[in-house]
């Protein structure tokens, strides 16, 4: 939840708007979710695909999902997001990466 945490806070308003409604729940599940600890695993699924894989299903749901595989950081069984080949706009993703895991 960590990751979430912190992926969440480093958003703008208008980016939170957009995940959000990305992810398909209001502002108030998504910090109610963080502060309990745990949240639904379709809801896991979403923020992983809303996210591009910066927050996995794995580090929301290790129970379900299985561990984070520690060689590629990724959950055993979970494909990496596919890349689209355009880069990113300014950076953004890996920008918002390195913050994550600073």
């Amino acid at each position: 939840m960590k990751r979430l945490r912190t992926y969440f806070n480093s958003l703008s308003p208008a980016e939170r708007v957009s995940f959000l409604a990305d992810v398909g729940t209001s502002e108030s599940y998504i910090r109610k979710a963080i502060c309990v600890g745990t949240i639904g695993p379709r809801m896991a699924i979403r923020i992983e695909r809303a996210t591009n894989g910066l927050v996995t299903r794995a580090e929301l749901r290790p129970d379900i999902f299985g561990p984070i595989d520690a060689g590629q950081g990724r959950a055993g069984g979970v494909p990496k997001p596919p890349s689209t080949g355009e880069p990113s706009e300014g950076g953004s993703t890996t920008n918002l990466l390195q913050r994550i895991n600073d």
